[in-house]
């Protein structure tokens, strides 16, 4: 039996609090992460609404993680602010999680619910054994229904249940963890998160360990999880199936784009073309300019010497239309400060190279190493502890410009 609690007070005073209050967006403002003197991401702006699906791209090493790190409070950023992030209710699954070897499906998630499971215990007992003339009873009673009331606990064993069963795990409640495939890990630490009820979910590289029939059924779970989601992925047609938004994380900067990761790119390559047009516009310009400076500074020259320069203003007469004649230093300074404005205009427009890799084979390092990459021939291959082979005799070779998919189911 229980007083003053169960259902009726978590209805009234315990409603979790909506994602931001009023569907207000969480703003990050000017963000900035330094570590070890060297700038990871800087000037970053963002916003994430309710309802969001957003895709984390860019190439490993250039500060996504960094950027989650920062928005799930982890580390402090040296500038900046996140506004509104006290409201949301954040969920992060993690690429790898640690389960102990004793942990099965039910006993994992209750146990990160144990204070909370052993409180409902005593509650219980407290409730059948209720004491109205006992002070220090009441208010144990009462702390413990509070404490209670804030978690939103009074369901929690169904709510544990449920959460099982939403993951499609139910059959499999009383299974060790360690003897589950990858993608099944996955749904019990999806499982976990989905217990904290939150409204914003961060995914980190959620198909790694998942394999076909995994990432089917994760891409269709999240398509009916109808509030804010962030994914961390290289995965682009997971992410082209779930994401509306694509912040791309390059250089220390991040660069918002509407849609998903196809219109990214689009968007993207227009935006390559564009920058490619400006760049080689200023670059005439600048061939102009500098003919122009090379003959001013000859008159300049001239002038010193007191060597007078009858053509300085028939070579000046036919640059811009006639329209910008120079004719002393002044003229000079000014054609040297258009210079620099367009330097500063192809360092805006400047082209992002893409970072080079290289592949290793027998400690030493080359960009091209042939036609045949790697071949194997009756290789067995699986675990030394185990004894087992997963598999038998393997044939094949790898040629350089092959594009290859490897896929199947796990444990197999």
């Amino acid at each position: 039996m229980r007083f003053f609690g169960g259902p009726l007070a978590q209805n009234d005073n315990c409603a979790i609090i909506p994602f931001m209050s009023a569907h207000a967006p969480i703003s990050i403002v000017n963000i900035k992460k330094v570590f070890d003197g060297e700038i990871i991401i800087q000037d970053v702006n963002l916003s994430i609404n309710y309802g969001d699906r957003i895709g984390l791209v860019g190439k490993n090493g250039q500060g996504k993680s960094t950027l989650i790190k920062v928005l799930m409070g982890f580390i402090k950023p040296e500038d900046g602010q996140i506004i509104n992030l006290n409201t949301a209710k954040i969920g992060y699954v993690k690429q790898d999680t640690y389960f102990n070897e004793t942990d099965t499906i039910y006993t994992y998630l209750a146990n990160s619910k144990k204070n909370l499971l052993e409180a409902l215990k005593k509650y219980d007992e407290m409730s059948d054994n209720y004491d109205y003339e006992n002070e220090e009873f009441v208010k144990e009673y009462e702390k413990l229904q509070e404490l209670l009331n804030s978690q939103n606990a009074w369901n929690l064993e169904k709510d544990i249940s449920k959460v099982i069963k939403q993951v499609g795990l139910y059959k499999s409640i009383q299974k060790n963890v360690k003897q589950l495939s990858g993608g099944e890990k996955m749904r019990v630490s999806l499982a976990k998160v989905l217990l904290e009820d939150p409204n914003l979910l961060i995914f980190d590289e959620p198909t790694n360990h998942l394999d076909i029939m995994g990432i089917v059924w994760l891409e269709e779970f999240l398509k009916t999880f109808k509030k804010t989601i962030v994914l961390v992925s290289h995965d682009t047609q997971f992410l082209n199936a779930l994401t509306t938004r694509t912040w791309y994380v390059n250089g220390g900067k991040v660069t918002p784009f509407k849609g998903n990761y196809e219109a990214f790119e689009t968007q993207r390559e227009i935006e390559k073309v564009t920058k490619e047009k400006i760049i080689k516009e200023t670059k005439k310009q600048q061939a102009k300019l500098e003919k122009v400076v090379d003959a001013e500074n000859d008159k300049v020259i001239a002038n010193d010497k007191g060597v007078k320069k009858k053509d300085n203003d028939k070579m000046l007469a036919g640059f811009k239309k006639g329209k910008s004649q120079v004719n002393s230093e002044k003229g000079l300074i000014n054609l040297e400060k258009r210079l620099e404005a367009l330097d500063l205009i192809n360092e805006e427009h400047q082209i992002e190279k893409e970072a080079k890799y290289f592949f290793t084979l027998g400690g030493e390092k080359k960009t091209y190493i042939g036609k045949n990459i790697i071949e194997f021939s009756k290789v067995n291959l699986g675990y030394p502890d185990d004894k087992k082979v997963l598999i038998n005799k393997l044939s094949l070779k790898i040629v350089y410009g092959d594009r290859i998919v490897l896929f199947g189911l796990n444990g197999l």
